[in-house]
């Protein structure tokens, strides 16, 4: 995840180190996923964001 966290807000850091204790502490299989699809979200989405914002640079500089 380490090349994944240069796409990452400061508060996308965090929220996805309190997914990652929650999945610890899950109570059940059910719970582990949810939390891992919560931060594969995160990631996606900070990745498309990096990827809009590229595509934008491009066009305006």
């Amino acid at each position: 995840m380490s090349n994944e966290n240069n796409w990452l807000t400061g508060e996308e850091k965090k929220v996805i180190e309190k997914l990652k204790l929650e999945v610890v502490n899950a109570h059940s299989l059910a719970h582990v996923r949810f939390y891992k699809r919560e931060i594969e979200q995160i990631v996606k989405h900070a990745k498309r964001r990096k990827e809009v914002l590229q595509s934008m640079s491009h066009y305006l500089g």
